[in-house]
């Protein structure tokens, strides 16, 4: 991957979030995190003040890019979407969306073709920017509040210590769907994220596939059944 002379993107990938620095912890600003770790991967920045955010530009293989984190705040996002894909002529098929979805179980990752925004703000404003809802998304679950806990203040909080560790592997899988929607297209990527296990989603095209260990459960030693201590039933 590497940084391109000006030419026309096939893709524009949106993540979202909100600019100010109390914020870039947050649940509802994982898209913006998802975009910082694919800029690293594909060896750009996303440092541009252009369309009313943090832009940048990348290849994956034949195909190019445009990465972009909007400053506009949450529910402006829309504006600064649809104004780069004005700009570059990118049609809304070819438009993803990166976000927090509270009504996905943490730390689910589901692509989606398109529909509503679901009471995300922020995908209502680019259904409202882009005059349609038929855009991919790439849905990051980070699950409903607890019991009492307000929606807002839910995704306006940092993940704990305990899921963070499952939030980056969920970062990672999210940047590899990206790429896919590039090198691959809608339809396999849905496959293969949405069918399979998170630990068992194949990489795309353009990344390279590693051995994984295998253990077998013929290895592993087997107490007898008879020595085991039995706990009696709790009421």
């Amino acid at each position: 991957m590497s940084q391109l002379s000006e030419e026309p993107a096939r893709w524009l990938i949106v993540g979202l979030g909100n600019p100010e620095k109390k914020y870039t912890a947050n649940r509802h600003n994982v898209g913006f995190h998802v975009l910082d770790r694919l800029a690293e991967k594909a060896g750009v920045s996303i440092t541009d003040r252009r369309f009313q955010g943090w832009f940048g530009k990348a290849a994956v293989g034949s195909h190019s890019l445009l990465l972009l984190k909007p400053s506009t705040f949450m529910n402006a996002s829309g504006k600064a979407a649809a104004e780069a894909a004005r700009f570059y002529k990118i049609a809304p098929p070819n438009v993803a969306v990166v976000y927090d979805d509270i009504d996905l179980e943490f730390p689910r990752l589901r692509i989606r073709a398109g529909g509503s925004h679901g009471g995300h703000r922020g995908v209502e404003s680019v259904i409202a920017a882009l005059g349609t809802r038929d855009f991919p998304r790439v849905r990051i679950g980070v699950g409903r509040p607890p019991s009492g806990v307000d929606p807002i203040e839910h995704v306006l909080s940092d993940f704990s210590a305990e899921e963070q560790p499952e939030i980056e592997k969920t970062i990672e899988q999210a940047v590899t769907a990206a790429l896919s929607l590039v090198t691959d297209g809608l339809d396999k990527t849905m496959t293969r994220f949405n069918s399979r296990p998170r630990a068992t989603a194949q990489p795309s095209s353009c990344e390279r596939k590693e051995p994984q260990p295998v253990t077998s459960a013929e290895t592993q030693p087997v107490k007898p059944p008879e020595t085991q201590p039995v706990k009696p039933p709790e009421a």
